[in-house]
């Protein structure tokens, strides 16, 4: 995934800061063979969750104030709703060998390909292969995601200098059509505008082959200097 900058006025202080990014989080990387399967990323998901409560009113369109929206649900309603958890193997156990630091981006960085990188925009390829499927056997959510942030952060990069810290404020997805397993799609995000505190990231997916658009997203960032990062962030925040 060789970086091809365009004469668009990408800096080559600019380019070696999207560089070193994309060779920091390892794009391209080998997912082992035992976790290149079909829905192994919704089991690492579900792993992570464990079901508390429910109440018919965080189920249907209620008002909270509603005396029904707080009355605990039928045993019917319980029952379908355990057997869906335990359908999708809610309880399952992460295995140990899974259970590690940085696993979850290895998942994510090995079906990632840098393209090409200008000055506002990065383009990047995802194979779906099978570890990031769902079980319908489509690019998991979760992992569109996951790109859609790596993605996002390399774009900002291009126009940001590396004496400011990037923080993730705000990101949307809008989820159109699947995208297959084995298929591959192209990424292509870019600056929708970029200030002294914000740095706004568009985001699609689409098909390779069709070119049909399969997602979208938008990345809102905070760019603070690095000394006071912190507490500048705060005061965007509350004020």
């Amino acid at each position: 995934g060789a970086l091809v900058p365009k004469s668009t006025g990408l800096t080559t202080k600019n380019l070696h800061q999207v560089a070193e990014f994309f060779d920091g989080i390892g794009t391209s990387q080998t997912i082992p063979p035992t976790l290149n399967t079909k829905d192994s990323y919704s089991h690492f998901i579900r792993t992570l969750l464990k079901p508390d409560h429910i109440k018919r009113g965080l189920m249907e369109r209620r008002s909270i104030s509603s005396n029904n929206a707080e009355k605990i649900v039928s045993k019917e309603v319980r029952e379908l709703v355990a057997d869906f958890f335990e359908r999708v193997g809610l309880h399952a156990i992460i295995p140990t060998s899974c259970d590690g630091r940085g696993f979850y981006v290895d998942l994510v960085r090995g079906v990632l390909k840098v393209d090409r990188v200008e000055r506002g925009k990065v383009s990047c390829i995802v194979s779906v292969k099978p570890v990031v499927t769902n079980t319908y056997g489509g690019l998991h959510g979760g992992a569109v995601a996951a790109v859609t942030e790596l993605v996002s952060i390399a774009c900002a990069r291009t126009v940001v200098g590396k004496d400011k810290e990037l923080f993730l404020g705000e990101m949307s997805m809008s989820y159109l059509s699947a995208a297959p397993r084995n298929a591959q799609v192209m990424v292509d995000a870019s600056v929708v505008r970029s200030g002294r505190n914000l740095t706004v990231i568009a985001v699609e997916f689409r098909l390779k082959e069709s070119g049909q658009l399969a997602y979208t997203s938008r990345a809102t960032f905070y760019n603070l200097p690095l000394a006071s990062s912190t507490v500048k962030l705060f005061d965007i925040i509350h004020h």
